[in-house]
């Protein structure tokens, strides 16, 4: 699913998100909140979230076994 750069604002739930999608590209919006990993879809391997208005701390072993790429900078 490629929604990077589409002026997107709000939060996002990702423990809400199907099952089967494997990839989510959000980088370049203008997300806020917190970025909770539980519940992401097992099979994700490519979650891109940078470049939005995203703080706190990110506990990364919830990160579901078949991630290859993660992107998470330039966020608050």
């Amino acid at each position: 699913l490629e929604l990077s750069a589409n002026d997107l604002s709000g939060t996002i739930d990702l423990g809400a998100l199907p099952q089967n999608l494997q990839v989510l590209r959000l980088g370049d919006n203008r997300l806020s909140g917190t970025i909770d990993l539980t519940g992401l879809p097992v099979g994700l391997t490519i979650l891109t979230v940078q470049a939005n208005d995203f703080t706190g701390q990110i506990d990364l072993s919830k990160l579901p076994p078949a991630i290859q790429q993660l992107g998470l900078s330039h966020n608050s």
